[in-house]
């Protein structure tokens, strides 16, 4: 196993993953908001408050 610290492009490239990750998740219906946090926290992210809401109660404020 190598133990190579890793270039600053790759962690950049790896973080810019782990935040589509997180956009994707966001897009899917079937997604928990248990994933989300855990998807958020890998990027440094904390969700607090986070909850479900209908589509109809977005679109209708």
């Amino acid at each position: 196993m190598s133990t190579q610290a890793q270039s600053p492009a790759s962690e950049f490239a790896e973080f810019g993953q782990r935040l589509i990750d997180l956009g994707m998740a966001m897009k899917r219906d079937q997604t928990t908001v248990r994933d989300l946090q855990e998807l958020a926290r890998a990027c440094g992210i904390k969700l607090l408050n986070l909850r479900s809401v209908p589509g109809a109660e977005v679109r209708n404020g």
